[in-house]
């Protein structure tokens, strides 16, 4: 399976509580550089923790980390967010 069809295969939201740090850390020791991680605002601010302190820089410092926030548990008006993300994006 290709990165494409991988990230197709696992589009959409399910919101659970999950932890981030130990997923990303074995991900790591796997030897994997090029990780995505998608979360939500509390799940996302660890991740951008780590970031700031560095932790990760001395043991894997190739990695690159794409980070992706969502909103927080489909706390939002979906129509007023599709209206304004078309007349901002036009």
């Amino acid at each position: 399976m290709d990165e494409v069809e991988g990230i197709m295969r696992a589009r959409g939201t399910k919101y659970v509580r999950v932890s981030m740090i130990a997923p990303l850390k074995e991900a790591l020791k796997e030897g994997k550089r090029r990780i995505a991680m998608v979360g939500t605002p509390c799940q996302i601010r660890a991740i951008r923790k780590i970031a700031e302190l560095r932790i990760f820089d001395d043991r894997f410092p190739n990695a690159e980390i794409t980070i992706l926030g969502l909103f927080c548990f489909e706390s939002f008006d979906y129509r007023n967010l599709r209206d304004y993300l078309k007349k901002t994006m036009a």
